[in-house]
């Protein structure tokens, strides 16, 4: 294993950086990931002064690829621990030396097995998802630089730490391990998760040039429309639409196509999938309030008819689909011609 200082890791990874050329290494990324020049920005700067990141934001916006992007475009080593309930300290510190331990040279571990002992720069994946040991053993390292054992210590070859969470900070369960932890790092990039219907259209012209323009067009605005719609999940849908027809959308966005089809209608391009699904089922809920009350006899005809026009015009000025418009209108022609 390596002789190396943690300074002497640091300093080889600051020299590459300080010899490229962040315009270059931007311009390069730039033809593979959209809407993210900031953070490229923000890790060439992290990394050129021996410094730590936070990366927040929504799964499937290139987190993790712009990072292993940025480090492979200056030549710098990438090692990745990846966290959840079951990781354990041995996966950071490295494991129990079991031969030295039966030779009853006491209780080590295995340091050089363990993340830090790696050169170059540390990627981790949802550390808050760890037990609070392993959070605590992860900030101890990059407190010291170093992993202590009874008969001295060893250096940490990890020049920066970048840790990538889903999970924003400031929504993260208050307690003593993670505060500690959040202490070490100095910037907090949160990746842009609201793309528009231009910016899925300039990720499907880049990725997929040959792909018919109006298919392009149709489904970009499918997916400013659809909540949680990462550029990944994006990518994976549009190659099998492209393949299949605009009918198979139903089956890879659980929606039927009618309903895509009322979404498109309903928004004005201004609003939310979720604000356009909560108004459309505001307003169908009351259309079928009216017509219960009318049926059930709690609402008189003249009431109804003067209800179902005033409600039909505020439907028609929130740019409701035109399936919604057409009942109410059914409505009150067919209620206006009942004889008694």
């Amino acid at each position: 294993m390596s002789e190396l200082k943690n300074k002497d890791v640091v300093d080889i990874v600051k020299s590459r950086v300080e010899s490229s050329h962040l315009g270059a290494i931007t311009q390069i990324l730039g033809e593979r990931f959209l809407k993210h020049e900031d953070l490229v920005e923000d890790i060439h700067t992290v990394l050129s002064m021996g410094n730590n990141m936070i990366i927040q934001g929504d799964g499937g916006f290139g987190k993790s690829d712009i990072v292993n992007s940025v480090c492979n475009e200056l030549d710098v080593d990438v090692n990745y621990l990846v966290c959840n309930e079951s990781t354990t300290v041995s996966d950071v510190l490295g494991p129990i030396d079991i031969n030295n331990y039966l030779d009853g040279k006491g209780y080590e571990r295995d340091f050089d097995k363990g993340v830090f002992r790696s050169e170059g720069v540390l990627v981790i994946e949802e550390a808050f998802d760890a037990p609070a040991d392993v959070i605590t053993a992860i900030k101890d390292v990059m407190s010291r630089k170093k992993l202590v054992h009874k008969n001295g210590h060893v250096e940490s070859l990890v020049s920066n730490v970048i840790l990538i969470t889903n999970v924003l900070v400031e929504d993260l369960p208050k307690s003593p391990s993670i505060s500690a932890l959040l202490s070490r790092f100095v910037i907090t990039h949160t990746v842009e998760c609201n793309w528009s219907k231009e910016d899925y259209n300039n990720l499907l012209s880049l990725r997929f040039p040959s792909m018919d323009i109006d298919l392009v067009d149709y489904l970009s605005m499918v997916f400013s429309l659809s909540l949680g719609m990462s550029p990944r999940k994006a990518l994976d849908i549009a190659p099998i639409i492209n393949k299949k027809g605009t009918s198979f959308l139903g089956r890879v966005l659980d929606l039927k196509e009618s309903d895509i089809e009322n979404f498109i209608i309903f928004s004005d391009h201004r609003r939310s999938m979720r604000e356009c699904v909560e108004d459309s089922k505001v307003f169908y809920d009351k259309y079928v309030s009216i017509i219960s009350d009318y049926n059930n006899g709690k609402r008189d005809k003249g009431a109804t008819i003067e209800m179902l026009t005033v409600f039909k015009d505020r439907v028609v000025g929130n740019k409701s689909p035109d399936n919604l418009v057409s009942t109410l209108t059914e409505s009150i022609k067919s209620i206006t011609s009942e004889q008694y």
